[in-house]
């Protein structure tokens, strides 16, 4: 006989359940023999008397929220709170909805019994799929009882130069501490045990007394907004009303990446800028300063690869490739890391000042010089392919330049909010508009 199961929203994004429908998750349910009876973003509603396991998909803001999971609790024979705001309250924990009932959203352990849970926001798709053919097999695994209805959990915030975390924001879905290790600067883990458990930097020091190299790709993936970037966008643009600040010098990797972003052509994003005040706006890399490198060099893009460069390969020499422009310039970059070096901002930032403008303002302007920035170079993006390359010398004419993000400067800590959830196909398509840049620089 099929394993019913329910699918039962609460308040929330809906992004757990989004992360669910896939055809592996779906197959998975048919080869398990698991019939779906209840999920209303797919339009089911069937009428059955009990389900055999019922995930739980966001937290109690309202009476109806509570009516609903009381309801789904007495029919249940296994109750499974999935993603962050039904394990934690979420990221409407503090934020009053006109019209509900409670002030503050409330996990639903705080209301019923939660049998097993599936951490995440959004959830990893693998680790549901993991418990539900443990249950589908009959092992019921202990999570142990509960002792207390509701446990707070201290917050506190770390500083940095550039970024701050709020650790009261943080759902713990651990994307921070991902994106913190691949990049290698490894300055963001787990601390404390169970419902205490949080991120923080080791004793929570600062986060450039930690090692943080400013990549800010903890920043970029941060679902909730726990961790910020203090933005030197108002002063900018001050300067640039003033007369200070003339020029817009866009590297083509935040061009490519807006364009993806919010749908932009080229010439929408150069009129964007005419807008906001710049007189001549550049399309300008920082490879375009290979050249003025010695041969046997090894290249950092940004700061953050010089970091990484410096402590991974002290046996090569490694030259940073610094901007050339003007002092009345502003360098528009996928990298937060420029900041502290030149007036700079992200491609996030402007990404914001151009959706404040409206894209209904927007005209059609060519920029004023597209500059070659690839000619004679290889990049690279991960460590152990650099050194196989610095090894095999020999073999390459080009000058070679590491780029440490995961997917290099196109998916880089300042990069936009895309509005494609499949960061694969964010970079492809990114990936496909620098291509098509590149060969209109003539």
């Amino acid at each position: 006989m099929p394993l019913k199961l329910a699918v039962v929203p609460l308040a929330g994004c809906d992004g757990c359940q989004y992360n669910l429908l896939s055809e592996g998750f779906l197959d998975f349910l048919k080869k398990l023999d698991v019939e779906l009876v209840f999920w209303p973003l797919l339009g089911l509603k069937k009428q059955v008397e009990a389900y055999d396991v019922a995930l739980i998909e966001g937290s109690v803001v309202s009476s109806r929220d509570l009516e609903i999971l009381s309801r789904t609790r007495m029919k249940s024979k296994i109750l499974i709170a999935v993603g962050a705001c039904a394990i934690l309250g979420g990221v409407q924990a503090g934020i009053k909805k006109p019209g509900a009932e409670a002030s503050f959203s409330k996990p639903v352990s705080h209301y019923v019994k939660v049998d097993y849970h599936v951490r995440g926001c959004p959830i990893n798709t693998s680790e549901l799929i993991k418990l539900l053919k443990e249950l589908a097999d009959g092992n019921l695994i202990s999570v142990s009882s509960r002792r207390f209805s509701k446990v707070g959990r201290d917050s506190f915030r770390i500083d940095g130069s550039l970024i701050e975390i709020d650790t009261s924001k943080c759902v713990v879905c651990g994307r921070c501490v991902e994106a913190c290790s691949l990049v290698g600067a490894r300055v963001l883990n787990y601390v404390f045990k169970g419902v205490q458990t949080t991120i923080s930097t080791p004793y929570q020091e600062p986060l450039e007394n930690a090692g943080c190299i400013n990549c800010g790709l903890c920043f970029a993936y941060c679902p909730v907004g726990a961790i910020s970037l203090k933005t030197k966008t108002k002063d900018l643009l001050d300067k640039v009303r003033e007369g200070f600040l003339r020029i817009a010098y866009i590297e083509p990797e935040a061009l490519a990446s807006l364009m993806e972003s919010d749908n932009l052509e080229l010439e929408q994003v150069i009129s964007a800028l005419k807008i906001i005040g710049f007189s001549r706006v550049f399309v300008y890399s920082s490879l375009c300063e290979v050249k003025n490198n010695a041969e046997n060099d090894v290249l950092a893009r940004s700061p953050v690869e010089y970091s990484i460069l410096s402590k991974h390969v002290p046996e090569y020499r490694v030259r940073l490739l610094t901007p050339r422009i003007p002092q009345d310039a502003v360098y528009i970059t996928q990298c937060l890391s420029w900041r502290n070096i030149v007036n700079s901002l992200t491609t996030r930032e402007l990404q914001s000042l151009i959706r404040e403008l409206g894209v209904e303002r927007l005209g059609a302007e060519r920029p004023d010089e597209i500059l070659d920035f690839r000619e004679g170079v290889v990049v690279v993006s991960e460590l152990k392919n650099l050194k196989q390359i610095l090894s095999d010398r020999a073999k390459h004419a080009e000058k070679v330049v590491f780029e440490a993000c995961p997917g290099g400067c196109l998916l880089g800590g300042g990069q936009p909010v895309s509005k494609n959830r499949d960061l694969t196909k964010v970079w492809v398509n990114r990936r496909d508009l620098l291509e098509r840049l590149y060969t209109k620089k003539d």
